[in-house]
């Protein structure tokens, strides 16, 4: 699917028997899924997440967006209860040992894709008709310096957020900028902590128990140079070009 494969792990787009998660093996090489295999799921939910320093962070609090503060244990709970529901190993990547479980396959493998611009990834959402559900800010787990996330969902029932024009130029400039790293995660449908902060008051009535699949795009450092790729969404796959 991508179009770097010769440069950039790209995980197998089949599905998983249970067909709500992202299968983890490196496509090309899967044992599980041939030539003609069942897709993995779109996401319901998308969260682009940018880290910001503090000043960043003041004004777009100015601007009028929420800080949330997150409850990590139950978070980690909730992760590794998900990651044993669809037989994973909720550590996989915790390769330096931070303790930090995850449920999902991250699409381009553990080395980033470098210098990258998200823009086309959050255009191509639109048109796909996903649309901004809440803006929120958290503190980053490492500290120092906080995470502004945009969450988006093509669930239509979902009542948008409204942000004023500052707000918007702030976001958008998030949205514009190049990112030296970005990751993204495929994450199997579940409860996830963070979700459930939305400002929707009925938000976990809405749906089924068994939660909603969330993708998430993680950026971090700034950067000046010209962009090596951009994000692609590609209906939920991801592509880099």
């Amino acid at each position: 699917m991508t179009t770097v494969k010769e440069e950039q792990w790209y995980a197998c787009p089949g599905a998983t028997p249970l067909g709500d998660a992202r299968c983890r093996n490196q496509e090309g090489q899967c044992p599980e899924h041939g030539e003609v295999y069942t897709q993995a799921p779109r996401p319901d939910i998308v969260m682009l997440r940018f880290t910001i320093n503090p000043n960043q962070s003041k004004r777009l609090e100015q601007a009028g967006i929420r800080r949330i503060v997150l409850d990590r244990e139950a978070l980690e709970k909730e992760h590794v209860a998900t990651a044993k529901r669809v037989g994973r190993d909720p550590y996989l990547y915790d390769t330096d040992r931070r303790h930090v479980a995850d449920a999902g396959v991250r699409v381009f493998g553990e080395k980033d894709p470098e210098k990258l611009c998200v823009l086309p990834a959050w255009e191509e959402m639109e048109k796909s008709g996903y649309q901004l559900v809440d803006v929120q800010l958290t503190e980053r787990r490492a500290g120092g310096m906080d995470i502004l996330t945009l969450v988006v969902s093509n669930m239509l029932d979902m009542p948008l957020i409204e942000l004023s024009d500052l707000a918007w130029e702030r976001v958008n400039m998030c949205l514009g900028c190049r990112w030296r790293y970005t990751t993204v995660w495929a994450n199997p449908r579940g409860r996830d902590t963070l979700i459930r902060e939305l400002a929707v008051d009925d938000w976990t009535n809405r749906f089924s128990e068994d939660g909603y699949i969330v993708h998430t795009v993680n950026t971090r450092h700034r950067s000046d140079e010209r962009p090596s790729h951009t994000l692609g969404f590609a209906g939920g796959l991801w592509e880099l070009d």
